[in-house]
């Protein structure tokens, strides 16, 4: 279904998950909402989606909303659809909402391929806003770039979401970041929420953050058992603060678990910030539980700080630092 609605709004209700799947044949793109117009989708299934070859450069497996004023979904599931970059949905409307909906099972795959999930992207937009709630993001996967899903919004707003046991595959020692969710935001907020199993060749196995001038807050949440795997670099394996100016505050959770794996025997490997890799101009951790996550380097490589790896300013505040550890040769720094 396409469409370029004019200003006007397209709704789209089914019965219920349990009774209406929508099923593209993984022939084409199910849905594609072009430009112009509010959309809301609830209530079905939709599987099977294939945005590769299709309109708008492939974005978009099984929906592709592109610069419309508003777009929602709710109580959704989208699964075992693939394209280009968005392997579930593709959204760069000025207010995207996902809500008590399921993204599961879905793929990207060659060059350029990004977020196997979700793909939210509205830059350079003053104003855009999205929302995601009481959604779990599931067992997607991308042999490029972020596995789960990509948010690059100015605000943007993540609440009781589950982010489990996503993939990004790819050559063992080549590009490519973020197994769980990548946030790139001026005003981004990640609360009570759960970033688990995740995994990735590169850096971020759970949650890559880019605070783009502003500040992101990631609070009472858990960030747990990630792993990055490389035979080059593999850090942040629980939170990878990218290099950027603004703040990520990190408070009331838990980053338990996250392991940075080196699998080379030999070589300038390295493995750095199991737990928390910061490389953002200031960082706060409070009130936060950084426990039992590890790392590992090459023979010839280092590997630090397996609770956190800091780069740049960062505050610690009635915190616990517990259990960490580095392994092989150049081992440093279990804790910080």
């Amino acid at each position: 279904t396409d469409a370029d609605n004019g200003g006007h709004t397209v709704t789209i209700t089914g019965p219920g998950q349990d009774l209406l799947t929508i099923s593209g044949n993984n022939a084409g793109r199910v849905f594609s909402i072009t430009s112009n117009a509010n959309a809301a989708i609830s209530a079905m299934i939709i599987r099977d989606g294939n945005g590769v070859g299709s309109s708008n450069t492939s974005i978009g497996g099984a929906f592709f909303t592109g610069a419309a004023t508003s777009v929602s979904f709710d109580d959704i599931s989208v699964t075992d659809s693939s394209g280009l970059r968005g392997g579930g949905i593709a959204s760069s409307a000025l207010n995207v909402s996902l809500s008590n909906s399921t993204i599961s099972n879905n793929s990207t795959s060659n060059a350029g391929a990004e977020a196997g999930g979700i793909y939210f992207v509205s830059t350079g937009v003053p104003g855009a806003v999205a929302n995601i709630t009481n959604t779990e993001i599931s067992s997607n996967t991308s042999t490029r770039d972020t596995a789960g899903g990509i948010v690059f919004y100015p605000t943007a707003t993540i609440s009781n979401v589950t982010v489990n046991l996503n993939v990004r595959n790819g050559p063992a020692n080549g590009p490519g970041i973020v197994g769980g969710l990548r946030m790139v935001s001026v005003n981004g907020l990640i609360t009570d929420s759960t970033i688990t199993n995740n995994s990735t060749w590169g850096e971020g196995g759970g949650l890559h953050l880019a605070p783009s001038d502003g500040t992101i807050i990631v609070q009472r949440s858990t960030i747990a058992n990630n792993q990055v795997i490389n035979q080059g670099a593999a850090n942040g394996c629980g939170i990878y603060n990218e290099t950027d100016v603004g703040k990520v505050v990190i408070r009331d959770s838990l980053v338990s678990g996250n392991q940075c794996l080196f699998i080379g025997k030999s070589g300038v490997g390295q493995g750095r910030g199991a737990g928390i890799y910061n490389a953002t101009d200031t960082a706060f951790v409070v009130n936060t539980t950084i426990t039992g996550n590890t790392t590992s380097s090459g023979v010839q490589g280092d590997g630090t700080g397996g609770g956190i790896h800091n780069l740049r300013d960062m505050w610690v505040i009635n915190s616990t630092i517990s259990n960490n550890s580095t392994s092989n040769a150049g081992a440093e720094a279990g804790g910080i």
